[in-house]
């Protein structure tokens, strides 16, 4: 019925005819025509027809059908497909291009019941048009039906499920899982990740992962066309077991029935996740604010947050933070982290400093991803109150090149306060519900000791142990957690004897006194029954102290030189070394005075039974004017001097009093120096015999206070800057120290005494911001 094609133009799949197959039993489609263009080479060129149902699906195609009539001339190409009743589109493409008819048709093109030529197609966009595109001449053979005829298609809901006799293990271990399904019998089964399996295809596998780790099943019944296909997944959780320790015993060797104290350290090993860890939409500054040079951060985790994660109580040994972008390029100095429980439900904008316990000190980097902190001491945790973490860094005038923003959560509560100064100081700062996202390790664990005889608490952490048994007696302790089942054990093992082992006895208060003195002593290294005894006859002959039958013993007042000793008793004895504390009488034996005319120097003579003669001007002065067992001061006039005699373990006091049991000496001239104001060096060069033991030096500081660090170079040197000059470095820190002004000393003692060996030459500087007044020198040293 088609007017003749008449225009020559390109062809392409995605231009077609649209039509339908209205036959219920279908047709059989036997051929269409179509008009080769003038670019037709005869036998040459080629077609390629394509037919496609509904839904776009191609359901025939023909490959490079030959083009074998002239330009323009009707060539039939025979399909002698069956269609079912349905929607359809036929295509073209090819080399040649096909005649066509560009005038508008009176579609549809139908034969009642059997087919219907709808429009023309475009595919894509799936649009028509009712312009005729080449395709003529449809032969077709139609079906003969039948009575209708109702099919049941059983649509099957596949069901999956992976089985096993556990869900997870701790640290070690495997589990046998299998795929299951009361409703398909699959025949392939595919396992995936392949991390931890004995193998990735079968109906069962051995999952033994190092870590929690999630598997998916997939199965099928292996009809590729309409079999069925499920999938399924089975977490193994691998749960670490819980961290144990028992302190070392000062002695593991102990009298027989004598009690001992242990202390266990243990603590959950999972990490308690705070936060919503995968919310990578929150991100936040706080905790490394790099692009300052000192920041600090407080951030509160509720109780019920904790209690949540797993952590009930118990200790805490460290906690992480994950870094989502970086962008320091060095260390953040003076990391600090201290924690303190609260009842405190939300932050102000008032740094907390109360019950604050520093858990972590070092220098860090970070890194992309989560960062640990170990805990230099264990936090233990009541398990009700509220958690609150301080953190600080100070690069002193550095930055550490840049902010490291960690992903981060938000809170109902206020919960975080940032940095609106800088220091680990700040007057003030300002709050958020922004809170950095965190992993917290540790928590709470059950105790258990065996075997049960001696022990005070089978339960406790820190139960006593009074073994009562001769020889070896080991104790072992296993801890549970209570949220894994998993557990962990550590052991001592306690030797009861019946003979003690040799006490040491030392002191340690004063050695040495001038006329008298009281002091400490302390018994070591033995268990028992304690008795002290004492000599006053250089050992010949003991005597028990009447009460002093304790590791400790302070001796009241001494008035003569005397030994002390332990003896131990348990079935046999042992007696300790004796120790002596020397009491020396110092005194004047002889003077020899002078007599001059007029103004001059004298001659003053005095001898003692101490080793030093020191000379005083006046009576009341608490610096000697000289030493020595002669003495020639100018005098104007008839005058009176002083005279003491000293042992060699008491030199003559001046410049203020001494620490306990130590000698104070005045070196450098007498306060009041008005010189100026510089931090200078200077030597101290121990000419004594003996290692020379530094507690405290007075230093004359005008004004100011801050923290001051005590700088020494072990090889003697002096520098105007000991800061920058080589083989300096810092001996200890001494924290808020406030001058106490010109004309006298500000005080700095050491934590730990400054030992200067016998012979050695040390240099000693200070670095602060106080301004100090100093005398210059005049190449004669002072000398003591």
């Amino acid at each position: 019925p088609f007017a003749a094609a008449n225009v020559d133009g390109n062809s392409a799949f995605s231009n077609g005819m649209l039509f339908t197959v209205d036959n219920p039993a279908g047709i059989l489609l036997n051929s269409i025509d179509v008009y080769p263009g003038l670019n037709t080479t005869i036998g040459v060129s080629l077609m390629t027809f394509q037919i496609k149902d509904s839904i776009g699906t191609t359901v025939y195609m023909t490959v490079n059908d030959t083009v074998n009539t002239f330009p323009g001339g009707p060539q039939t190409i025979t399909f002698d497909l069956f269609l079912p009743q349905g929607t359809y589109s036929v295509h073209n493409t090819g080399v040649t291009n096909l005649f066509r008819n560009v005038l508008p048709q009176p579609f549809p093109f139908t034969v009642p019941g059997e087919i219907t030529i709808v429009d023309g197609w475009l595919d894509p966009p799936l649009i028509s048009f009712s312009t005729y595109y080449w395709f003529y001449n449809w032969q077709f053979t139609g079906g003969c039906p039948s009575a209708i005829t109702e099919v049941c298609v059983d649509v099957i809901q596949p069901e999956l499920a992976i089985l096993s006799t556990d869900t997870s293990y701790c640290e070690t271990g495997s589990l046998t899982l299998t795929g299951s399904s009361t409703t398909t019998a699959f025949t392939n089964y595919n396992w995936s990740p392949a991390t931890g399996l004995s193998a990735t295809t079968g109906v069962s596998v051995v999952a033994s992962p190092t870590e929690t780790t999630t598997y998916t099943l997939t199965a099928d019944d292996g009809d590729p066309i309409n079999g069925c296909t499920q999938t399924a997944e089975f977490t193994v959780y691998v749960f670490n077991n819980p961290v144990v320790s028992i302190d070392p015993l000062e002695l593991d060797t102990v009298c027989i029935n004598t009690p001992v104290e242990v202390n266990v350290v243990a603590s959950r090993n999972e990490k308690a996740s705070i936060g919503d860890l995968f919310d990578a939409n929150s991100i936040t500054t706080a905790v490394y604010n790099g692009g300052n040079t000192s920041v600090r951060t407080q951030m509160l985790i509720t109780a019920a947050e904790l209690n949540a994660a797993g952590i009930t109580g118990g200790n805490l040994t460290c906690i992480e933070f994950n870094v989502a972008a970086k962008n320091s390029n060095t260390y953040y100095q003076d990391f600090s982290i201290s924690l303190a429980q609260t009842a405190s439900t939300s932050v102000t904008t008032t740094y907390t400093g109360t019950g604050l316990v520093e858990v972590f000190n070092d220098s860090i980097q970070t890194n992309l991803g989560w960062n640990a902190y170990t805990f230099d001491n264990e936090f233990n945790y009541d398990g009700t109150s509220n958690l609150l973490v301080d953190i600080c860094y100070d690069n002193g005038g550095a930055t550490p090149g840049g902010f490291d923003q960690v992903f981060a959560s938000p809170t109902s509560f206020t919960s975080t306060i940032e940095p609106a100064f800088l220091g680990c100081s700040p007057p003030f700062g300002t709050t958020t519900n922004l809170r950095p996202n965190m992993r917290i390790c540790g928590g709470d664990v059950t105790y258990a000791w065996d075997p049960s005889g001696d022990i005070s608490s089978l339960t406790s952490a820190t139960p006593t142990i009074t073994p009562s048994t001769y020889g070896s007696n080991t104790y072992v302790i296993t801890v549970l957690d209570p949220l894994s089942g998993c557990s962990a054990s550590d052991s001592i093992t306690i030797f009861a004897d019946t003979i003690p082992l040799t006490p040491t006895a030392s002191i340690i208060g004063d050695q040495f006194f001038c006329n008298e003195g009281e002091s400490e002593l302390i018994m070591t290294g033995s268990t028992g029954d304690i008795q002290w005894e004492m000599s006053t006859d250089g050992g010949a002959t003991w005597t028990p102290i009447a009460g002093a039958d304790s590791a400790y013993y302070a001796t009241g007042i001494i008035t003569q030189t005397t030994q002390y000793r332990v003896v131990i008793t348990c079935v046999g004895t042992a007696t300790s070394n004796a120790v002596t504390i020397s009491v020396e009488n110092p005194a004047i034996l002889t003077t020899i005075t002078d007599t001059i005319c007029g103004n001059g120097s004298v001659r003053l003579e005095a001898t003692g039974t101490g080793p030093v003669i020191a000379w005083f001007d006046n009576a009341d002065d608490t610096e000697p004017s000289a030493y020595g067992t002669v003495y020639q001061p100018q005098v104007t006039g008839t005058d009176t001097f002083y005279v003491q005699s000293c042992a060699d373990t008491s030199i003559a006091y001046g410049g203020g009093s001494g620490g306990s049991g130590g000698d104070v000496f005045n070196v450098g001239g007498t306060f009041g120096a008005t010189n100026g104001s510089t931090p200078n060096s200077f030597n101290v060069i121990n000419t004594s015999g003996s290692d020379l033991e530094i507690t405290t030096i007075y230093w004359e500081w005008d004004a100011g206070a801050s923290d001051i660090d005590i700088l020494i170079n072990p090889n003697g040197a002096t520098s105007g800057n000991v800061t920058s000059a080589a083989d300096w470095f810092v001996y200890e820190t001494i924290t808020g120290v406030t001058a106490n002004g010109p004309g006298t000393g500000t005080p700095t003692t050491f934590a730990v005494p400054l030992v200067i060996p016998a012979g050695a030459t040390f240099g000693i500087s200070y670095s602060g911001t106080m301004t100090n007044s100093y005398q210059t020198g005049t190449g004669v040293p002072f000398v003591t």
